[in-house]
């Protein structure tokens, strides 16, 4: 038979699990913070070729700018992209494969047949010969996207 626990020995067990049970709380309530603070820093994975945008009308999807004689010039072109669908677009990134392509775009969602813009500049920067660029539209978070290229002759 065990000896019974004196009144004050059952209450200072109640107070080490009291101290207990906070610590533990605490320490799982930083542990949850630590992991919001990461999750919110860490970069997000952006979907890529989800779907091919063919319900998207572009007025050229390749453009050539021909024989170019003025190399330290930038050069650019307008890509224009008409919504042929009932879904609201909005574009959310361009990429390009090169550093030596700079996008602009609309940033506005764009509803059925209304229309949306990306402008692309090439800056050659003393570069000779054939060049051919294609650069990536990513549409609604990258649920949908179009390819456009760029090609000239630099002299």
């Amino acid at each position: 038979m065990r000896p019974a626990l004196s009144k004050d020995c059952l209450l200072d067990m109640v107070l080490i699990c009291k101290k207990m049970k906070k610590k533990i709380l605490l320490g799982l309530f930083v542990a949850s913070v630590i992991l919001i603070v990461v999750y919110a820093i860490a970069p997000k994975k952006k979907v890529f070729h989800q779907i091919y945008a063919s319900f998207v009308g572009v007025d050229s999807c390749h453009y050539d700018f021909g024989k170019i004689t003025k190399t330290g010039e930038t050069i650019e072109h307008q890509f224009v992209f008409t919504n042929n669908s009932k879904e609201i677009l909005f574009i959310s990134d361009v990429i390009a494969g090169c550093s030596c392509v700079s996008t602009d775009f609309t940033k506005n969602v764009f509803a059925q047949e209304q229309t949306a813009a990306v402008r692309v500049k090439y800056s050659p920067s003393n570069k000779k010969g054939t060049f051919r660029k294609s650069i990536l539209v990513l549409l609604n978070d990258g649920k949908y996207y179009l390819q456009v290229s760029i090609q000239g002759f630099i002299l």
